[in-house]
């Protein structure tokens, strides 16, 4: 997802794993953070609105203690 100089992300039936949980914190969590772009340097993420549409629950896929920090 390229969220790089948008005003809103948009997520339609995100699937949060082990692997991306922390990443979604960040995300999520509204703090700025530095993400990886592929052959540029590192460029700042700075907060930005999300809005996650699912109809399941959205912490299915992580251990219950990284699903109660994604809901908070």
């Amino acid at each position: 997802m390229k969220l790089l100089n948008k005003t809103l992300a948009l997520m339609e039936e995100p699937r949060i794993t082990q692997l991306t949980v922390n990443d979604f914190k960040e995300l999520l969590g509204g703090n700025p953070f530095d993400i990886h772009v592929k052959h540029q340097k590192d460029e700042r993420l700075e907060r930005l609105p999300v809005l996650i549409t699912t109809n399941n629950p959205l912490t299915y896929y992580v251990m219950d203690a990284d699903g109660k920090a994604i809901l908070e």
